[in-house]
């Protein structure tokens, strides 16, 4: 009885797969996808320039560098960003993606590093996007804006009790288009 009606299920899981496939064109949400995304297309690409840490040791410089590449035809696009001390020791690597959801009529944000992954909120504009992050009563914020071949980025921390305190400030020139993986 067990292994029947796990056949039915799957066979039912399968063919449910099979008609929906068949009865859904994805084309119309795939172009409502790449036209969100392209007012992203700016970060396409290989960008390198400093980040400057605020944090309770004092100031710290590092080399940033943030590799951009459209994936899925440019329906998404796959952020990795490093920061290098001046010896060249990798110190900071996150990586995100960042998509849009027609049905929901909004942009999503997936990201890791330090161990840890989250789904910041994030908002798109016109010259740039900002995102955040809530853990607890923590909130970071972020600030991206795009002017003049210049990325800038600022991230401030707020915690309840005190005033926002930035702790990065980040500024990258684009070098060239991404390098293909083979």
């Amino acid at each position: 009885m067990r292994k029947s009606l796990f056949a039915a299920l799957a066979f039912s899981s399968i063919s449910t797969a099979s008609l929906s496939a068949q009865t859904h064109d994805p084309a119309p949400l795939v172009a409502d996808q790449k036209e969100a995304m392209s007012r992203l297309a700016w970060m396409e690409g290989e960008w390198s320039g400093t980040a400057k840490v605020l944090g309770r040791g004092g100031e710290r410089k590092l080399i940033q560098t943030e590799v951009i590449k459209p994936m899925l035809g440019g329906a998404v696009l796959l952020v990795e960003g490093r920061g290098f001390d001046d010896q060249g020791v990798l110190e900071f690597n996150a990586v995100a993606t960042i998509s849009y959801d027609p049905e929901a009529d909004a942009y999503t944000m997936n990201a890791m590093s330090a161990g840890r992954a989250t789904r910041p909120e994030i908002s798109v504009l016109d010259d740039g996007f900002d995102w955040t992050i809530r853990q607890g009563p923590v909130v970071i914020e972020y600030r991206a804006r795009y002017a003049d071949g210049v990325w800038r980025e600022s991230g401030t921390m707020s915690v309840p009790g005190q005033q926002p305190r930035k702790f990065i400030e980040m500024e990258l020139r684009r070098l060239g288009d991404t390098q293909e993986t083979k």
